[in-house]
């Protein structure tokens, strides 16, 4: 997790200076070449669409590799742990991602008391089975999450929990908060009746 912020901070100043002087020159060139000026909103417009490009493309790779090794240390947590805190028993956590267009391509990680349980894909509809008793469940994707949610699971007993990205709407325009500051929100988790 921290490797990941310190990548995502390295990256996120360089993208927002090189976006910045790119929309600056543009704004410079663009009276010159075609003779009248836009509207400083389709600058930030511009803005804000370049960014969102230029970050995705330094930050994909640099994050698989991240995840690759992430992987490799989970399985060896798993054969260890897994056994002990998710395994088929009488309690069962539905648990269902909304349709969102934010991360619709990228499935969020399932973790039940601190262990990689799944994946969730989009507008997907999982169900867990686990020993009956107090769980903390989380969802993340890279290096943002949710905040945890414990839940109280008692035997023949089934909670439902749904999720989803806190981007939709106008809230994306606060994207680069998100994915520094408030990772830690990028994702709504929360438990329903059914």
């Amino acid at each position: 997790m921290l490797k990941q912020f310190i990548v995502t901070v390295l990256i996120l100043v360089p993208s927002l200076i090189i976006t910045g002087l790119m929309v600056l020159w543009i704004k410079h060139i663009f009276p010159i070449v075609l003779g009248f000026e836009l509207p400083d909103l389709a600058f930030v417009v511009l803005f804000v669409t370049s960014f969102s490009l230029v970050y995705s493309l330094a930050t994909r790779p640099v994050f698989r590799a991240i995840a690759k090794i992430s992987k490799q240390e989970l399985s060896r947590q798993h054969s260890n742990k897994s056994r002990e805190a998710v395994m088929p028993a009488v309690g069962n956590v539905v648990l269902t991602r909304t349709h969102s267009y934010v991360n619709r391509l990228n499935a969020y990680q399932v973790f039940i008391d601190g262990l990689s349980v799944e994946q969730i894909t989009d507008g997907e509809t999982k169900a867990y089975r686990v020993v009956p008793g107090s769980h903390e469940v989380t969802i993340r994707i890279d290096w943002c999450e949710t905040k945890p949610i414990r839940i109280s699971v008692s035997a023949e007993d089934t909670k439902y929990i749904a999720c989803g990205p806190n981007l939709d709407g106008i809230r994306f325009l606060m994207f680069p908060w998100y994915l520094t500051f408030g990772r830690h929100n990028y994702l709504w988790l929360k438990e329903r009746l059914s």
